[in-house]
């Protein structure tokens, strides 16, 4: 069985918030839709491992952030490569939220509509909690296309990937100390002490690497103490050596 065929059904991405007594949660979740009309109902679908599932067990009420395509790859990470159990991702992403009529909150940037709901029902599923939820309110935030689960997947996961990887190749000057990335053109003259490309030498490639047990990057070289993933932004201290 070629379970990629199941990427072909139309996710979208979305932030789930909720509140229990002042505490803030929130996580990523790609299945939420609608169900009825009258009364406007949807069904969002969260991993039991998920902090944020047990909080909404608790308090029964919940936000969909629907995200748009101007959300980046450091948002979707925020809450999705770390655990509310340890970090208040509300505060930590960055970006600008808002809490709603039931003090639960929502991104107020970086997404398209936003959908406040309590829930009236629960599904256990094996490894997943479907919560049935009554929509109490609905707003559009933003005139960007929400952004699909394939969008992520294509666009903003692999440019955040190129963007973080290592030059194949890199060459330094040995009058000046300027690294250039990638081929080294036989006419090329350095930037900044204008000497020819023969003064250049190959940088040799590190001899070690460090795999982040959370999101998978791996970082080439020796790993700085204050090391941050560039993807989920956890500490140096969740890299593996291989």
């Amino acid at each position: 069985m070629d379970v990629t065929a199941l990427f072909k059904l139309g996710y979208g991405l979305y932030v789930i918030g909720t509140e229990v007594d002042g505490q803030l949660s929130g996580c990523t979740a790609n299945s939420v839709m609608q169900i009825t009309s009258d009364p406007v109902q949807i069904v969002v679908g969260l991993n039991k491992a998920n902090y944020t599932n047990e909080m909404i067990h608790k308090s029964g009420k919940l936000t969909v952030s629907i995200l748009d395509k101007s959300a980046e790859m450091d948002l979707i990470a925020n809450f999705g490569f770390q655990s509310s159990r340890t970090a208040d991702k509300f505060h930590t992403s960055g970006q600008p939220f808002v809490v709603d009529g039931q003090q639960v909150p929502y991104l107020s940037e970086h997404t398209s509509a936003v959908l406040s709901a309590k829930v009236v029902n629960t599904v256990d599923c094996g490894t997943h909690t479907l919560f049935l939820c009554e929509v109490v309110d609905a707003q559009v935030l933003s005139k960007e296309e929400p952004m699909s689960y394939a969008y992520y997947h294509s666009d903003v996961k692999n440019k955040k990937k190129a963007e973080s990887a290592a030059p194949a190749e890199q060459w330094k000057c040995s009058i000046c100390g300027h690294v250039h990335d990638g081929a080294l053109p036989e006419d090329f003259v350095c930037p900044l002490c204008k000497q020819p490309a023969k003064v250049f030498q190959k940088v040799e490639a590190p001899k070690e690497s460090w795999k982040c047990s959370i999101c998978g990057h791996v970082h080439e070289g020796p790993l700085p103490e204050d090391f941050v993933c560039p993807l989920c932004k956890q500490p140096a201290k969740v890299f593996v050596k291989q």
